[in-house]
């Protein structure tokens, strides 16, 4: 495509800098060999107080709009809020018409976890797990901060606006991972 456009253009005016002899051929950007995508196995997933089977109940009445056990799961299971985040902050650089995401009063911190949480790809998807107590931030955006504990009051500020609308039309299959207790795919 880039041949046939310089092309193009070297017929319709006398551009000598765009001649296909000049060109250079980068290769594109991609899946780097060896990088599939699956979370950090160096990085342990954080325990939850909860059993799985009481994850997948509480995930699935969670999904069907009952706000008590979403708030259940966002206190007990600090990888939802660390997942809800992330998807908040893919929602805010996409510009996604029907989910805003982060507000500009907290989109910086979001943001900085988002890229931490998730290899610094911001698709929502978590591949790198916070240590409870380990500290994010820091930097022009504030001063560095308790992440987990950051990230479910973030939950809890959002939870109708945000949170729930975005279980209803499962942006981000965040209802499919609420269903699935709160595990994500191939871990």
């Amino acid at each position: 495509l880039i041949v046939q456009y310089i092309n193009l253009v070297m017929r319709n005016s006398e551009t000598k800098a765009l001649k296909p002899t000049n060109l250079v051929y980068v290769r594109a950007k991609g899946k780097r060999p060896g990088d599939g995508g699956q979370p950090d196995a160096k990085k342990a997933r954080i325990s939850s107080k909860l059993s799985l089977e009481v994850r997948k109940d509480l995930g699935n009445r969670a999904s069907a709009g009952d706000t008590e056990a979403l708030a259940k799961l966002i206190t007990d299971v600090p990888d939802l809020s660390l997942k809800i985040v992330a998807i908040m902050a893919k929602a805010t650089a996409e510009q996604n018409s029907r989910h805003r995401g982060l507000p500009h009063s907290d989109h910086g911190d979001g943001l900085t976890i988002s890229i931490h949480v998730t290899n610094g790809r911001n698709d929502g998807i978590l591949r790198r797990y916070i240590a409870p107590g380990e500290k994010i931030g820091g930097d022009a955006f504030g001063p560095a901060r308790d992440a987990i504990e950051w990230c479910k009051n973030l939950c809890r500020k959002y939870q109708r606006t945000e949170v729930l609308p975005m279980i209803r039309s499962d942006y981000g299959d965040l209802a499919e991972y609420l269903q699935d207790g709160c595990t994500e795919k191939g871990a």
